[in-house]
């Protein structure tokens, strides 16, 4: 309310002035976005980030640079030190960003009007990247390091050597096969996702660490996903339908890293170098089939009624896959579900083959949610625990004809059934009629003719509590293309890897700020924006009348 009043009286004070009203027309949509978004549920997570009482001046409102930050992406600048200057020579959008009003306050508050600064500079801009990225830690010694000093120090740091140091070293594995008797450690027998859902089994009732990933993660729940399920656009938020994607991130840096040797460079050498982004690694992109130098950035997301919106993001090493990137980020956002919300938690986990892992199906299940996964391979002839039960390659149960039986609710709890197809009205004619007869049946005596029942906890990925068979299987499965819409948005439409970050923690940041615009922009859709800028230049011309 306080940003709407500032906007209102400037634009009643010099909506009269040369170039005023051609320019409110030019940012109409941008206006109109920054007009609905409410910032100030992220003051409490922001003003942490700052000392209580600062030494020196009166400091930029940080909220005033949150939003310069979201100017920034809705204008289509991806370059900070650009955007600064753009700053520096349009008045217009220091008054959308709420810059010059928050100047008015500085001056009010005892900062003389000569010293106060008119925009904040490159320096503003990064500082509070890094505040936001450090938290409330304060450096006190010369020990205490910051999260962003140490970001900052792996890029000047050999990565070869930093990955030595950092890396515990590991006991001597027996090469070979166990000897008779001898049993292997539980962690060489399990895979990366079966230990990752071990971990976080074991981490279940631990809050969130109060990290990059948290800071950002609350601010998106807290200013965009709890308005758009107050608006009802999420649909049941007592039971979201929620689905799962990565996608891929190129780098601004460079993959060979930088000479620190005297070698010349055209000579190969296999010295050390510098890496501006440490974090990022080489990765397979299947899907357009080529290797990229990068991050994966994955996504949690709902559609609803033609709108796709965000709910959650995570970050990965470009080598990093769906199985365990999904696994962090499912976790992290129901755990923020439970703390910050009434009742809110995910009752369907769309995804697509990228995830068919059996111990994502029980991670999803344990959750409370219903996993909608299709299989990557074909499912084996018989069910391993049922050598009698034939299954089809979609790990349905197969009659006598061979034809995979209808999905008939639950025999109880954790055990589906399924009926003979003709019956459950998925084919006409059983294979098996003879030449004639249509409605001739195997087993006439029963109601429902055959039947198979599975339980679902031996094995959830051949045999998952939603039927892959069931027509409420592919109406769900249908929806997962809203998360490669809302990647596709980041990408196309507010330009993501045009920013050219060589940090993973810009990255990060400047996928949430992206992600609560699209939240935004929704709400938007269907108002007029021309119309609230004319609503506001009448009043400056009431003035002009009066």
């Amino acid at each position: 309310q306080q940003y709407q009043e500032t906007i209102r009286e400037w634009i009643e004070t010099c909506g009269d002035q040369p170039g005023v009203a051609e320019a409110l027309y030019f940012y109409q949509d941008v206006l109109l976005v920054l007009w609905v978004l409410d910032l100030e549920p992220a003051r409490p997570v922001l003003e942490r980030c700052w000392a209580e009482n600062p030494r020196g001046g009166c400091p930029w409102d940080p909220v005033v640079k949150l939003r310069t930050l979201f100017l920034a992406v809705l204008v289509g600048q991806p370059s900070l030190n650009k955007w600064a200057a753009d700053l520096a020579g349009s008045r217009i959008l220091r008054v959308l960003a709420g810059i010059e009003q928050d100047r008015e306050r500085m001056i009010r508050a005892g900062r003389d009007p000569g010293v106060a600064p008119t925009r904040p500079g490159v320096g503003t801009l990064y500082d509070f990247l890094h505040h936001l990225h450090d938290g409330p830690i304060r450096k006190t010694c010369e020990h205490v390091e910051r999260p962003s000093e140490t970001e900052r120090r792996r890029a000047e740091t050999p990565r070869r050597l930093a990955r030595k140091a950092d890396q515990p070293k590991k006991p001597a594995r027996k090469r070979g096969r166990p000897r008779k008797g001898e049993e292997r450690p539980l962690e060489e027998t399990q895979s990366v996702t079966e230990r990752l859902v071990t971990e976080l089994d074991r981490a279940r009732d631990l809050a969130n660490p109060m990290d990059l990933l948290q800071r950002l993660s609350v601010i998106l729940l807290e200013v965009a996903v709890r308005e758009s399920g107050d608006r009802g656009l999420l649909g049941d938020v007592n039971g979201l339908v929620v689905g799962g994607d990565g996608s891929m991130l190129r780098t601004g840096a460079a993959s060979q890293g930088k000479r620190v040797c005297g070698h010349p460079f055209d000579e190969r050498c296999s010295c050390p170098r510098l890496y501006s982004d440490p974090d990022a690694q080489w990765g397979w992109n299947s899907h357009r089939k080529i290797w990229f130098f990068g991050h994966l950035f994955y996504e949690m997301s709902t559609s609803v009624e033609g709108h796709d919106l965000p709910l959650a993001l995570g970050m990965a090493p470009g080598n990093g896959s769906d199985f365990t990137a999904s696994l962090r980020v499912y976790d992290r956002f129901i755990k923020n579900l439970a703390e910050r919300t009434d009742g809110w938690r995910i009752g369907t986990y769309i995804a697509d083959a990228g995830h068919d892992a059996e111990p994502i199906y029980r991670y999803v299940i344990d959750r409370g949610a219903v996993p909608v996964i299709p299989l990557k391979a074909d499912a084996p002839a018989t069910h391993p625990l049922r050598p009698d039960l034939q299954l089809s390659k979609r790990g349905v149960p197969l009659c006598q004809a061979g034809v995979e039986m209808a999905p008939w609710g639950s025999a109880g709890k954790d055990r589906a059934i399924f009926i003979c197809p003709v019956k459950g009205g998925k084919s006409e004619r059983c294979p098996l009629a003879p030449e004639g007869q249509d409605d001739w049946h195997c087993r006439p005596d029963l109601r429902w003719g055959p039947t198979a029942s599975v339980k679902v906890s031996q094995n959830p990925r051949l045999c998952p509590p939603l039927p892959r068979n069931s027509s409420r299987f592919q109406e769900l499965y249908n929806l997962r293309s809203g998360t490669e819409r809302s990647n596709s948005v980041k990408k196309e439409i507010f330009r993501l890897e045009a920013a050219r970050h060589r940090r993973a923690s810009f990255w990060l940041i400047r996928l949430h700020l992206i992600a609560v615009l699209q939240h935004a922009k929704t709400w938007v859709a269907n108002e007029d924006a021309r119309a609230l800028v004319d609503e506001l230049l009448s009043r400056s011309g009431e003035r002009l009348a009066a």
